[in-house]
């Protein structure tokens, strides 16, 4: 399933396959399908909201 995340709130970090992405109120990210995807919030910053907007079966 593809989704669409978008972080309203605070800062924290995605995981996508073993990749850490630092993200941000704004960010915008993208994971495709079969991708293994988590998130956290930093330790310092209120717990980051992630909504995923979109999903797409291919």
């Amino acid at each position: 399933m593809e989704e669409l995340y978008v972080f309203v709130a605070g800062a924290g970090q995605i995981g996508l396959d073993g990749d850490v992405i630092d993200v941000k109120a704004g960010s915008v990210i993208r994971v495709g399908q079969d991708v293994w995807r988590t998130w956290r919030s930093l330790p310092s910053s209120p717990r980051p909201a992630a909504l995923a907007l979109h999903t797409r079966r291919r």
